[in-house]
């Protein structure tokens, strides 16, 4: 692929499944999430903004009145 940040996008869109819940699945896929970008800061962005489009995306299909299957507080290891 060409462009790196965009097949980061791809990645995030294959390894999650927006049927199960999202927080026990970033735990699982985090080292090859952190393989993949590294220490590349625009690599690090572009997942940022692949899993936050990802999860913008789960939650518009959910349909109002439905709370999507997202629990964000400790998705990437951050405590409230």
């Amino acid at each position: 692929m060409d462009n790196p940040e965009l097949g980061v996008h791809f990645l995030v869109e294959a390894l999650f499944d927006e049927e199960k819940p999202l927080a026990p699945q970033v735990k699982t896929y985090k080292p090859y999430l952190g393989k993949c970008c590294g220490a590349d800061a625009k690599l690090q962005l572009a997942l940022l903004c692949a899993v936050e489009l990802y999860i913008t995306d789960t939650a518009a299909s959910a349909g109002p009145g439905r709370r999507p299957h997202i629990t964000t507080p400790s998705l990437f290891g951050c405590s409230t």
